[in-house]
């Protein structure tokens, strides 16, 4: 455990699941979104420095919308395994 990180207990029913093995990299045919993606989260995440170099506030947040079976999930499982961040799945219905 890194200094300074205490145990974190889930609040609210909400606890990370297992690392995601997928990886941006893995996912094709929708380049386009992954460049943003990777723009919009991976490079702040990954490099928060150049922002702050920039004097420029990285984006706080990403809001993945779309029909039922349009890969929302699989994006966002994707983007948690390229950078390392813990993925929470949460249901609106959860947070309502």
């Amino acid at each position: 455990r890194e200094q300074g990180l205490g145990s974190a207990e889930p609040s609210g029913g909400f606890s990370p699941e297992e690392r995601p093995e997928e990886r941006l990299e893995d996912l094709g045919g929708i380049d386009s979104i992954l460049d943003d993606l990777k723009q919009l989260i991976v490079q702040p995440l990954l490099h928060p420095e150049v922002f702050s170099h920039l004097g420029v506030s990285p984006p706080t947040g990403v809001l993945l919308h779309g029909p039922p079976g349009s890969g929302k999930t699989k994006l966002a499982h994707a983007i948690a395994g390229t950078t390392g961040v813990a993925f929470f799945k949460v249901a609106a219905t959860e947070i309502v």
